[in-house]
């Protein structure tokens, strides 16, 4: 199905979703959305099209996927307000993003990812999340340079991938904290000036904290 979406609206689509850009521009998370792009939206996500000028989008959606029109923007404004605070400290910099499962640690990192090209820098993701990777298969930490904005992590391809056998870091801790904290430092050294780790779910309990503590201790993110 077709649908025109006026200047100043912001469409969001559920997956599972094919959405094609037929006229006008839209942003997707900070990553310009031109006549001809197409993305297919995976089950159990949501992707904002933020309209810049008058689109029309071209879409096949699942019979209960969710498709709601919004005025303005839906990037929160403290979002804004922090990427343009670390964008802005003076390089090399590292941000470890944190959070609970599904409160939005990936579509923060594109975001930033966005915002940090943007400003000509170079910049590298570690996927550090076992149980919910998007650069690399399930069970594994991936990294890779980031060449042009993106609008899913699932669209980068793992420059290389390191398996670990489990979905959640709880069996194995030293040995994540130890491969993560090298991959920031191989990564820096090859000049990369703006990083970006993504973590895991895991925050519940003491064990969780623990290891969270932990890691932000071994890694020295500038900011977490």
């Amino acid at each position: 199905m077709k649908r025109s979406v006026k200047k100043g609206k912001t469409l969001l689509v559920d997956g599972p979703a094919s959405v094609e850009l037929i006229s006008g521009e839209a942003e997707i998370l900070g990553a310009t959305f031109r006549k001809g792009d197409r993305i297919v939206i995976r089950d159990g996500k949501r992707v904002p099209f933020e309209v810049k000028k008058e689109s029309t989008l071209s879409l096949m959606v699942a019979e209960n996927a969710l498709l709601e029109e919004v005025d303005g923007s839906t990037i929160p404004v403290s979002w804004e307000a922090a990427s343009e605070d670390i964008v802005s400290m003076e390089k090399p910099n590292t941000v470890m993003v944190m959070g609970e499962v599904d409160s939005g640690k990936t579509s923060f990192c594109v975001y930033l990812a966005n915002k940090a090209l943007k400003r000509k820098l170079k910049v590298a993701v570690i996927d550090g999340d076992l149980g919910q990777s998007d650069v690399g298969p399930p069970s594994t930490i991936g990294f890779c340079h980031l060449k042009a904005p993106v609008r899913d992590l699932f669209e980068l391809e793992a420059e290389s991938a390191y398996f670990f056998g489990v979905t959640s870091p709880s069996s194995v801790v030293g040995e994540v904290i130890a491969k993560l904290t090298s991959l920031k430092s191989t990564l820096l050294k090859a000049n990369v000036d703006f990083l970006i780790l993504n973590t895991d779910g895991w925050v519940d309990g003491e064990d969780a904290i623990k290891y969270k503590v932990e890691l932000a201790t071994r890694v020295a993110p500038d900011v977490v």
